[in-house]
């Protein structure tokens, strides 16, 4: 059966509907007339019906009980702007007693407090030298915080109150009367500050309790709903929290918010055995020096981020330059393992890339630290893993017996099968605690539910802690990260170095597979020619001497020819990339040579040749002689046994591009093998029969690519191939068109 249980983290704590009897309290509306006033307003107004003054005009009531101060009062109020934080001060006398007189907006409405007060300037005048120990403390500011405001409020025991990542506390300073229990390093539970209270903390920066033997004094009002007394200095506490104090032997308590960059960080808690009531000036110097002590700690962290910056960047620097000598990323690691170590002191360091292993400092063999890698792979999907309890949370769920208790591992890429771990041996600790830390819930009949009953004990409460590591704290997490983020750079550096390499290596190939095929295939018709010539010339020679001189002549424009290929070869094979000089080139004077050298080499002088409108292009002639010698040349080859062997090249103006066609009716390509005919050494099925090597239409690929030029081959089987060149760039001076062009 369930049982009904009221919960402290549930009690509406701001809602309490109650004040102490150190202040009075009243609320205005919008138009000034109370809607609210603490019943302890009858000890100085002496008027039994205080709702009489209820929806009445402030004034009237001010009147009543301060006369002579009704209109600096009536200013003072006028002065609070609604749905502000700002806090107004006035010091006025009533009832023969100075009083502070604080009033602030709580949405639409008006908040009085009016507290009783000693000499304002007591202490004030100390300010200078109680921060002056503080700025001097160095480290030790919180033990300076806790005496300086001793001092102060002369309380038994002013302590700080550290909040855990649990939100458990401990005591981290102390300073108290001499006969009293000490509570330093002590632990408090997270239900003694319940998350509400918490909330308030973070809203309200000071809370104090007179005398929890005092009675409180109820909010009389008309009004339905309770008033939200979240910042009110005079708010009434819970009776759970009342009995707490008793129980801790506190008559009088008092607590400081310590808020680091926006957040709760701890408090600094008060308590004394006796009623006592410190007044706002008093509690407002101790807020003071509470800031002050928090700019002064954040200070020293800053500086100590800083040092510890330092080493990691010190860290970096040595990754890097170890980086930059070794071959690979594990191998530059391994010379900083142990500083890496060091500094986020860890007691051992693994790396695991894939089957790859370097380690620092463990006994785990390479199988386990495989078997571990694999684990906790299938276990979390997180960049940054942390379990300062790894081996008793997982420890039975491996094969072999940890030898560490706290595990931190950060993977370096997406995949997960590289990453860095790091490892820490157990570390047995006891934990002090005030009083045994469980939660006692009491039986109230009345109302037939389960209450949360105080602690009763404070008494020291030990417990050993086994099998687990000191937690890694932010800043080594953070240095660990930095490590991946300074490896993924390196290999992404390292990725893009190699991308680059093999770019350019893949263009050196090229360049070399292009001239070398040239070197072996473009060559022999100028080869060929002398050849022939030299031929002819040895069955003329000394009958025909005019035959002679044309025959010397043909060997001359072939050598021509071989020493532009020759030279254009030798720069290619001293340039990653073949690099020329633009230019408007007229090829019809190539294109006719090429055709009459294949006419002659494959002896089909009976072709039939077709030109129309040879327009020039833009680039460098070599490389144009050499894809028209190899289109040209195949269009003839591969129609010379054709009856009428027909062959059409034409060119023209296209969309801002020179185009030009080269046709003929030859044995044509069949169409599962056009994908093909670029490959080097590669033959078309039914080439048998035809001389060649299958690299022409290679070197032609590869030179329109470097021209931004396009090439596409159009192919029937035994009716022939039509190859379509597009070359950029149509801005043809006008005095380079043919004639027929530039008479149109």
């Amino acid at each position: 059966m369930a049982l009904n249980q009221v919960l402290c983290e549930n009690e509406p704590i701001h809602l309490v509907g109650k004040v102490q009897s150190c202040g009075k309290l009243i609320i205005l509306n919008e138009s000034q007339k109370i809607v609210g006033l603490s019943e302890n307003w009858k000890n100085y107004t002496f008027i039994e019906n205080l709702s009489s003054f209820l929806n009445q005009p402030v004034g009237d009531f001010i009147e009543h009980s301060v006369p002579s101060q009704r209109e600096q009062f009536q200013a003072f109020i006028d002065g609070v702007e609604p749905n502000s934080d700002e806090r107004h001060v006035l010091q006025i006398e009533l009832a023969n007693q100075q009083h502070i007189v604080i009033a602030y907006s709580v949405c639409d409405d008006i908040y009085i407090e009016f507290e009783e007060v000693g000499d304002v300037h007591a202490y004030s005048l100390q300010l200078p030298s109680f921060t002056k120990k503080i700025n001097q403390a160095g480290e030790r500011v919180w033990d300076a915080l806790c005496e300086t405001i001793r001092t102060i409020i002369g309380y038994d025991r002013v302590m700080i109150y550290q909040f855990l990542e649990d939100h458990s506390g401990q005591v981290i300073a102390e300073r108290k009367r001499g006969d009293i229990p000490s509570y330093f390093g002590f632990r408090f539970p997270e239900f003694d500050i319940p998350k509400q209270a918490r909330a308030l903390y973070l809203q309200h920066h000071v809370r104090q309790v007179c005398d929890s033997d005092d009675p409180t004094y109820a909010i009389i009002s008309n009004r339905k709903d309770a008033f939200d007394l979240t910042t009110c200095n005079i708010r009434a506490l819970s009776p759970i929290h009342i009995q707490y104090l008793k129980n801790a032997g506190a008559q009088a308590s008092m607590s400081f918010s310590i808020i680091v960059q926006g957040k709760l960080w701890g408090l600094v808690a008060c308590q004394h055995s006796q009623a006592l009531h410190i007044d706002y000036p008093k509690r407002s110097i101790g807020l003071v020096l509470v800031e002050f002590a928090v700019n002064k700690y954040l200070t020293i962290s800053s500086e100590q981020d800083l040092e510890f910056d330092r080493r990691i960047s010190s860290l970096e620097l040595k990754l890097k330059e170890s980086m930059l000598i070794k071959s690979d990323v594990l191998t530059a690691l391994r010379s900083s393992m142990r500083e890496l170590a060091k500094l986020i002191e860890a007691d051992a360091i693994l790396v695991v890339n894939k089957d790859q292993l370097q380690v620092h400092a463990t006994s785990l063999t390479n199988h386990q630290i495989l078997e571990l890698h694999q684990f906790v792979s299938n276990k979390t999907d997180k960049l940054v893993f942390e379990d300062h309890c790894f081996a008793v949370n997982y420890g039975d769920q491996l094969p072999f017996d940890l030898p560490f208790a706290g595990l931190l591992r950060v993977d370096i890429d997406l995949s997960r099968s590289f990453s860095i771990y790091a490892l820490r041996n157990e570390v047995i600790t006891e934990e002090k605690w005030a009083g045994k830390p469980e939660k006692i819930m009491e039986y109230d009949a009345n109302h037939d539910l389960f209450r949360p009953s105080p602690r009763q004990s404070f008494a020291a409460w030990r417990k050993q802690i086994h099998h687990t590591a000191p937690q890694w704290t932010a800043d080594q997490i953070s240095a660990l990260k930095r490590i991946r983020q300074l490896l993924r750079e390196s290999m992404l550096r390292k990725s893009e170095e190699i991308s680059g390499l093999n770019q350019e290596l893949i263009q050196l190939n090229n360049a070399l597979d292009t001239y070398s095929y040239t070197v072996s295939h473009d060559l022999r018709n100028p080869l060929s020619s002398i050849k022939l010539t030299s031929q002819f010339l040895q069955k003329k020679l000394g009958k025909d001497h005019d035959l002679v001189a044309s025959g010397a002549t043909n060997i001359l424009n072939s050598v021509t020819v071989m020493e532009n290929l020759m030279e254009k070869i030798f720069e290619f094979s001293r340039a990653k990339v073949y690099k020329y000089e633009p230019e408007w080139v007229d090829v019809s004077i190539s294109i006719h040579k090429i055709i009459q050298e294949n006419l002659e080499r494959y002896g089909t002088h009976h072709t039939d040749i077709e030109i129309k409108n040879l327009l020039p292009l833009y680039g460098e002639k070599t490389l144009f002689h050499q894809i028209f010698a190899n289109i040209i040349g195949n269009a003839i080859k591969y129609s010379s046994k054709s009856e009428r062997a027909h062959i059409s090249i034409s060119s023209y103006i296209r969309n801002n591009t020179v185009a030009y066609s080269i046709s003929d009716n030859g044995i044509g390509i069949d169409a599962k093998e056009l994908t093909n005919i670029y490959d080097v050494f590669k033959r078309m099925s039914n080439s048998s029969g035809f001389e060649g090597t299958g690299v022409g239409m290679a070197i032609v690929k590869r030179i329109i690519e470097r021209l931004n030029a396009t090439i596409e081959v159009q192919s029937e089987l035994q009716k022939g191939t039509v190859v379509h060149l597009v070359f950029p760039n149509a801005d043809i001076p006008i005095e380079m068109l043919p004639h027929s062009i530039q008479a149109g």
